[in-house]
């Protein structure tokens, strides 16, 4: 693994070529959570069959009913905590923390919405069958993008790794021209044809996956837990601590 590293560290130096890679992973992992999370307004309006003006409008709606009553109820429990006993008081202020806690997400989910708003009904369409091919031809046209840069992320791997290759290939031959003509045995030949060839893929197979797939399926992942913990952080948590033991029980399950 070391001297795969210093092979790694060849590709350091066609900075250009590498930030290009770089580029092309973050806009892929970006437009694969923009076309993740169009789903959701594409559903809302399938099945509601609301245009995407009313939807918003509608969502604003309830999240100002939840505000209300959340204000409602941390006004209650505030008053409760008055006049209650010293026994009671300690649930009472987790109840009030976790009521204010739910306060301040319904507030910051309705100042996004009220921030998106004007956008939507300057853009969207107001009925619902506009509305829908809008979001299919969002979805289609952040596809292609994806698509497009997800094409120029393989072949700037390519070239990077082939760069790499091509740099380790003038270094084997240097080597090998200063080397004494009474080395050249067959056994050493057939080493170093070896060397040329069959280890020379191998290195540019590892360098073009580490670059590639392994610093391009990260950011995916990190958009994906990005997007996850945006609409709700507490299912994101359940989850990452119930799939770990269930994956686990499944495994020993299906190897018994």
């Amino acid at each position: 693994m070391r001297n795969f590293f210093r092979a790694l560290r060849l590709a350091l130096q066609f900075k250009l070529t590498l930030v290009g890679v770089i580029t092309c992973s973050i806009v892929v992992a970006l437009f694969w959570g923009a076309n993740v999370g169009v789903m959701y307004p594409l559903v809302e309006v399938v099945f509601q069959g609301k245009a995407a003006p009313q939807w918003i409008q509608q969502e604003l709606d309830d999240s100002a009913e939840k505000i209300d009553a959340l204000e409602r109820q941390i006004a209650s429990t505030v008053g409760r905590l008055k006049t209650t006993d010293a026994t009671e008081r300690r649930s009472l202020q987790q109840q009030l923390g976790y009521e204010r806690s739910q306060l301040q997400s319904e507030q910051l989910v309705h100042g996004r919405l009220e921030s998106l708003q004007p956008w939507v009904d300057r853009y969207m369409p107001s009925e619902p069958f506009p509305t829908l091919v809008a979001i299919i031809g969002f979805l289609l046209l952040g596809t292609l993008i994806k698509v497009v840069f997800l094409v120029g992320n393989i072949i700037l791997a390519e070239r990077l790794s082939q760069l790499v290759a091509f740099q380790l290939r003038k270094q084997f031959f240097r080597r090998t021209l200063r080397m004494d003509l009474a080395s050249f045995g067959d056994d050493r030949t057939a080493t170093l044809i070896a060397r040329f060839t069959n280890d020379m893929d191998a290195v540019t197979g590892g360098v073009q996956v580490v670059i590639g797939k392994l610093l391009r399926e990260p950011l995916k992942l990190a958009v994906f837990f990005g997007c996850a913990g945006w609409i709700c952080w507490r299912l994101l948590l359940l989850s990452l601590i119930v799939t770990p033991p269930i994956m686990y029980l499944v495994s020993r399950l299906a190897s018994s």
